[in-house]
């Protein structure tokens, strides 16, 4: 009689857990469909998602900050989101004594206009004073004028190129607002040695990655740069692994670096 309770128990539990499972699974792939069929919804979760996250301290600060603090005079950043690196900034802002490392002004080339009021609250936040100026593009449609052609000492791009359509036009791009001795900082996630667990792992989240992650894919990105920028740039790029969140640690594989113009 015991035994026959307890199997009841046992089976009944199995069930209510497999129902449940089933219905996480349900509503996720509801939810990544219509991800895939709206532009609109899929820019806004993503833009709250990183606002929640992206200007939060981080262990990966650390090595954003060695490359972002780089940054001085005119500053152009493609794909700022809300504002990751601006927590880089204080300290380095044109009140700084140290006026090689300031920044005069600040232009962010960011096509997800849910990030807009994200970006300007966050700058006031960190008490920065240099001026925004955001222009709502991808980095591949920005059309720059005579006045802005190889007048930029920076060009900023951390976590960006995974999700551009072309990284060689944005690299373009930035080639063209750079003066001569100017410099591109970069720091990007990258696909992992073939032949390994991570690369594996990589394989499976890539579809989801790119429904939830704003178009972001694996790209071999330092090959990219290497190969379009090295005739003309000083390139300086390491690989390391990144200290990310669990929930993130599928994009351990980084790159970070610049690459100076000539």
């Amino acid at each position: 009689m015991f035994g026959n309770s307890k199997s009841k128990i046992i089976k009944t539990t199995s069930l209510v857990i497999t129902v449940l499972i089933s219905t996480v699974l349900i509503l996720l792939a509801t939810l990544l469909l219509i991800l895939t069929y709206s532009d609109e919804l899929r820019a806004k979760g993503f833009a709250n998602f990183c606002s929640l996250s992206g200007t939060k301290s981080s262990p990966l600060d650390v090595d954003r900050c060695d490359v972002v603090r780089l940054a001085h005079g005119k500053v152009i950043e493609f794909g700022p989101g809300p504002g990751t690196n601006f927590k880089c900034f204080e300290n380095e802002t044109t009140s700084t004594a140290q006026q090689q490392h300031s920044i005069e002004s600040w232009v962010g080339v960011e096509p997800n206009l849910h990030f807009v009021e994200g970006l300007q609250k966050e700058k006031e936040s960190r008490g920065l004073d240099f001026p925004l100026n955001i222009v709502g593009l991808k980095g591949e449609e920005i059309d720059l004028t005579d006045d802005d052609h190889f007048s930029y000492d920076t060009v900023i791009m951390t976590h960006v190129l995974c999700s551009v359509d072309s990284v060689e036009t944005v690299l373009d791009n930035a080639e063209r607002s750079l003066k001569s001795g100017g410099r591109i900082l970069f720091l990007e996630h990258v696909p992992a040695e073939d032949g390994t667990m991570m690369s594996v792992l990589q394989s499976l989240i890539g579809p989801v990655l790119y429904i939830v992650g704003n178009g972001c894919k694996f790209k071999d990105t330092e090959t990219i740069i290497r190969n379009h920028l090295g005739d003309r740039f000083d390139i300086q790029l390491s690989k390391f692994n990144a200290n990310v969140p669990k929930l993130l640690y599928f994009i351990t594989p980084h790159i970070k670096g610049f690459a100076i113009k000539k």
